[in-house]
Protein backbone atom coordinates (compact mmCIF):
# COMPACT_ATOMS: atom_id res chain seq x y z
CA UNK A 1 0.00 0.00 0.00
CA UNK A 2 1.43 3.23 -1.03
CA UNK A 3 2.35 5.64 1.67
CA UNK A 4 2.24 9.76 1.85
CA UNK A 5 5.05 11.45 1.50
CA UNK A 6 5.65 15.14 2.73
CA UNK A 7 5.55 16.50 -1.07
CA UNK A 8 2.30 14.53 -1.33
CA UNK A 9 0.81 16.68 1.88
CA UNK A 10 0.40 20.00 0.71
CA UNK A 11 -1.57 19.36 -2.39
CA UNK A 12 -3.75 16.88 0.50
CA UNK A 13 -4.32 19.21 2.86
CA UNK A 14 -5.47 21.96 0.03
CA UNK A 15 -7.91 19.53 -1.45
CA UNK A 16 -9.01 18.84 2.67
CA UNK A 17 -9.42 22.46 3.13
CA UNK A 18 -11.04 23.46 -0.46
CA UNK A 19 -13.64 20.46 0.33
CA UNK A 20 -14.18 21.62 3.87
CA UNK A 21 -15.10 25.00 3.16
CA UNK A 22 -17.03 24.10 -0.22
CA UNK A 23 -19.11 21.66 1.99
CA UNK A 24 -19.74 24.28 4.46
CA UNK A 25 -20.88 26.45 1.50
CA UNK A 26 -23.16 23.35 0.51
CA UNK A 27 -24.20 21.64 3.70
CA UNK A 28 -26.62 18.99 2.57
CA UNK A 29 -23.90 17.16 0.92
CA UNK A 30 -20.34 17.39 0.00
CA UNK A 31 -20.01 18.81 -3.71
CA UNK A 32 -18.67 17.14 -6.52
CA UNK A 33 -16.43 17.83 -8.83
CA UNK A 34 -18.04 18.81 -12.33
CA UNK A 35 -16.56 20.91 -15.40
CA UNK A 36 -19.04 21.98 -17.80
CA UNK A 37 -20.25 25.26 -19.28
CA UNK A 38 -22.50 27.33 -17.73
CA UNK A 39 -24.46 30.39 -18.93
CA UNK A 40 -25.54 33.35 -16.72
CA UNK A 41 -28.38 35.43 -16.58
CA UNK A 42 -27.47 38.98 -14.59
CA UNK A 43 -30.66 40.30 -15.86
CA UNK A 44 -28.73 43.24 -16.94
CA UNK A 45 -25.82 41.23 -18.47
CA UNK A 46 -25.01 37.57 -19.86
CA UNK A 47 -21.86 35.76 -18.55
CA UNK A 48 -19.77 32.41 -19.56
CA UNK A 49 -18.04 30.66 -16.88
CA UNK A 50 -17.09 26.92 -16.35
CA UNK A 51 -18.17 24.84 -13.15
CA UNK A 52 -15.90 23.27 -10.89
CA UNK A 53 -18.09 21.34 -8.13
CA UNK A 54 -21.56 21.19 -7.96
CA UNK A 55 -24.44 20.33 -4.80
CA UNK A 56 -27.73 20.48 -4.60
CA UNK A 57 -26.89 23.65 -2.50
CA UNK A 58 -24.81 25.63 -5.34
CA UNK A 59 -22.26 25.48 -8.11
CA UNK A 60 -18.79 26.77 -8.05
CA UNK A 61 -17.30 28.58 -11.18
CA UNK A 62 -13.72 28.57 -12.12
CA UNK A 63 -12.99 32.72 -11.67
CA UNK A 64 -14.86 35.59 -10.68
CA UNK A 65 -17.19 37.18 -12.69
CA UNK A 66 -18.06 40.95 -12.51
CA UNK A 67 -21.32 40.43 -11.47
CA UNK A 68 -22.20 42.10 -8.03
CA UNK A 69 -22.39 39.97 -5.06
CA UNK A 70 -25.47 39.07 -4.00
CA UNK A 71 -27.00 39.37 -7.62
CA UNK A 72 -30.09 37.14 -8.20
CA UNK A 73 -28.88 35.05 -11.56
CA UNK A 74 -30.45 32.38 -13.49
CA UNK A 75 -28.02 29.79 -14.53
CA UNK A 76 -27.71 27.18 -17.69
CA UNK A 77 -25.73 24.08 -17.71
CA UNK A 78 -25.74 20.75 -18.98
CA UNK A 79 -25.27 17.70 -16.40
CA UNK A 80 -22.66 14.69 -18.22
CA UNK A 81 -25.84 12.73 -18.22
CA UNK A 82 -27.62 14.74 -20.90
CA UNK A 83 -29.89 16.59 -18.50
CA UNK A 84 -30.53 20.47 -18.93
CA UNK A 85 -29.82 22.48 -15.24
CA UNK A 86 -32.04 25.67 -15.14
CA UNK A 87 -31.90 27.38 -12.24
CA UNK A 88 -32.45 30.58 -10.17
CA UNK A 89 -29.56 31.69 -7.62
CA UNK A 90 -27.57 34.15 -5.90
CA UNK A 91 -24.10 35.07 -6.68
CA UNK A 92 -21.57 35.11 -3.83
CA UNK A 93 -18.01 35.74 -4.08
CA UNK A 94 -15.23 34.10 -1.23
CA UNK A 95 -11.94 33.68 -0.89
CA UNK A 96 -12.04 30.92 -3.46
CA UNK A 97 -13.58 32.27 -6.36
CA UNK A 98 -17.77 32.62 -7.27
CA UNK A 99 -20.52 30.44 -5.34
CA UNK A 100 -24.41 30.52 -7.19
CA UNK A 101 -26.05 29.35 -4.33
CA UNK A 102 -29.33 27.84 -5.57
CA UNK A 103 -32.58 29.49 -4.64
CA UNK A 104 -34.73 27.56 -6.99
CA UNK A 105 -33.43 24.08 -8.55
CA UNK A 106 -36.62 23.58 -10.24
CA UNK A 107 -37.79 20.19 -12.26
CA UNK A 108 -33.81 19.28 -11.91
CA UNK A 109 -33.63 19.01 -8.66
CA UNK A 110 -34.18 15.10 -8.86
CA UNK A 111 -31.49 15.01 -11.68
CA UNK A 112 -28.84 17.27 -9.68
CA UNK A 113 -29.05 15.15 -6.58
CA UNK A 114 -29.11 11.60 -8.42
CA UNK A 115 -25.71 12.98 -10.49
CA UNK A 116 -24.45 14.27 -7.01
CA UNK A 117 -24.74 10.85 -5.88
CA UNK A 118 -23.63 8.97 -8.71
CA UNK A 119 -20.57 10.90 -8.64
CA UNK A 120 -19.43 10.60 -4.99
CA UNK A 121 -19.77 6.84 -5.28
CA UNK A 122 -17.84 6.69 -8.49
CA UNK A 123 -15.37 8.86 -6.06
CA UNK A 124 -15.09 6.58 -2.93
CA UNK A 125 -14.95 3.82 -5.52
CA UNK A 126 -11.71 4.81 -7.43
CA UNK A 127 -10.17 6.12 -4.12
Amino acid sequence: MPHSTDSDRPATLESETRLRIDSEICPRGAPVPLSVPLMIDAGACWRKARTTRLSVEGVRLNRDNAIAEGTAVEIYFELPTGVGVEAVGTLRHDGSGTVIMFRDLGAAELAVRAFCRARRRHLRAVG
